[in-house]
């Protein structure tokens, strides 16, 4: 085994697990490859995950994969560093607002809203999201929906959905999205902090109380909730006078109160929800488990089981896709029931009921070839079908068309979300197609047992 083979297997248990992920959904699209150098390799583990991983590892060396994964990778952290430079460009230019240099004049209303207030409801929408919706929110999310559109190179897109949908499988994909939400804002925090200390040290400000609708009252009782903390921590509590500047030692008083209450008010849950998510994210990777409920998975146990043993590898480097024409081993072309998306975004297709019910997924269908290839795989190995339909889109007769001729092959119905345009493709099924319309999961459930 090469040293590149040898880095690639022993890098870290996410990307041999990353690794056999590809593989899987390259033989669950494309069939089967030759694999007798890749088995022969697994062989010497006794394992049934390391036999699985080995494999896996050995074919991605022999298919090139490694490249696009690499590539994959520095994409990734170019996103990120990009994403970390927009925190911090954000948190000077949110200092600078607060503390200009030519009005050296601080409204402390102001200042605590913006630094406060704003993360606050932040930190509140993003736990109920956390709560009472499955998907991930947050910078995180936002990140996810158009890495896509990030990715340019047509072999990136299945290298980039194998590591979303791992990441999903193996619960990775709510605290590493959490965790990037965290720490965009810990950082952009973190520097606005670093930014008033700095602008505090170089240029005398005057804090004053300005506010229209609350009376003196109300704000010194607003200061004396926020004084809590600091308190504990024997901070000196600014006094509440309208109209008045204080003298030169007041003013540093309420300036460090004010850098007092962003660290422990902002600053401080921002990190602490930024660790747990990483501790948490680390737990799930250093429990990282083979499915082998999975369709493509379950089928290699016992081919894997029965590979036959050799302590030399001899064979040629090099790997061949079988043909299409090869009578295929994995379930994608077998009878069990099946799924697919219609043009369907990634980042929103992980979150479809269906991904929770036993069946295979196909995959998304957008380009001619995908749909051409569908076609000829339902053509050979006739099975049942779900189609989930975009609701976003409109019903056009592309479509409609890909649909009667899938229909006429094998069972057929359609999986169609509320919201959008889902109406419309409920009328336009109904008049056209005359095909079970779903919408939801026991629905789905319920048309399966029926066959």
């Amino acid at each position: 085994m090469s040293n590149r083979t040898h880095r690639t297997t022993t890098e870290g248990p996410f990307l041999r697990h990353w690794q056999a992920e590809i593989i899987r959904q390259r033989e669950l699209h494309w069939g089967p490859v030759a694999d007798d150098a890749a088995r022969r390799m697994a062989a010497t583990c006794s394992n049934p995950d390391d036999k699985l991983l080995t494999r896996a590892a050995r074919l991605c060396h022999d298919l090139a994969l490694d490249n696009d994964i690499q590539r994959y990778r520095r994409l990734l952290t170019l996103t990120l560093s990009l994403l970390a430079l927009l925190a911090v460009i954000s948190g000077i230019a949110l200092a600078s607002s607060i503390s200009p240099q030519h009005a050296r004049t601080i409204s402390l209303l102001d200042a605590m809203i913006a630094l406060l207030l704003i993360n606050t409801l932040l930190m509140i929408g993003w736990a109920a999201g956390m709560l009472i919706r499955s998907k991930p929110g947050g910078i995180g999310a936002f990140l996810l929906h158009y890495m896509p559109g990030l990715v340019r190179s047509p072999s990136l897109l299945p290298i980039m959905q194998a590591h979303t949908s791992l990441a999903l499988h193996q619960g990775l994909m709510r605290p590493a999205l959490s965790a990037v939400t965290h720490g965009f804002w810990l950082l952009l925090l973190a520097t606005t902090f670093i930014t008033l200390v700095i602008r505090f040290i170089g240029f005398d400000y005057q804090f004053v109380w300005r506010t229209t609708l609350l009376s003196e009252t109300n704000v010194a009782t607003l200061v004396e909730v926020l004084h809590i903390v600091p308190g504990l921590f024997a901070f000196e509590q600014p006094l509440v006078t309208f109209g008045a500047t204080g003298d030169a030692a007041s003013q540093r008083a309420i300036a460090i109160w004010l850098l007092a209450c962003l660290f422990f008010y902002a600053i401080t849950p921002r990190a602490l929800l930024f660790i747990g998510c990483d501790l948490y994210r680390r737990y799930r990777l250093a429990n990282l488990k083979v499915n082998w409920q999975l369709a493509g998975f379950s089928e290699l146990r016992e081919q894997l089981a029965d590979a036959p043993s050799t302590d030399t590898d001899t064979s040629d480097n090099s790997i061949k896709v079988l043909p299409t024409q090869t009578t295929y081993r994995h379930s994608v072309i077998n009878s069990d029931p099946a799924w697919f998306t219609l043009e369907w975004p990634l980042s929103e297709a992980l979150y479809i009921p269906l991904a929770e019910l036993p069946i295979t997924p196909l995959g998304n269908v957008s380009s001619r070839e995908e749909r051409q290839q569908l076609l000829t795989g339902i053509a050979r190995h006739p099975r049942q079908i779900m189609a989930v339909i975009n609701p976003e889109l409109t019903p056009d007769r592309g479509s409609l068309r890909l649909l009667a001729e899938i229909s006429s092959h094998c069972p057929l119905a359609l999986f169609v979300p509320p919201g959008g345009r889902s109406q419309l493709w409920r009328n336009s099924l109904d008049e056209h197609l005359k095909l079970p319309v779903l919408q939801n999961k026991e629905e789905a459930e319920a048309w399966l047992r029926t066959l």
